[in-house]
């Protein structure tokens, strides 16, 4: 339940920061898709980043060399 909380929380502080930075008003229909769109290309970059990770982090070498004789 705290991780769907945190997720939730980030996903909210992330168009918070978007809405702020850009200074959109979202009541006006042009900012309101600008806001989509720059909203919709974070979402997509945070998720090619997370599988990006998640890949570097399964092609690491996690066990010890069994072969040394230290």
């Amino acid at each position: 339940m705290r991780i769907l909380f945190l997720v939730t929380l980030f996903i909210f502080l992330g168009a918070f920061i978007i809405v702020s930075h850009n200074d959109l008003n979202l009541k006006k229909t042009e900012e309101f898709y600008s806001f989509y769109t720059i909203y919709y290309d974070w979402i997509i970059g945070l998720l090619s980043n997370v599988g990006t990770a998640t890949a570097n982090v399964v092609k690491l070498d996690w066990f010890p060399d069994t072969n040394s004789t230290h």
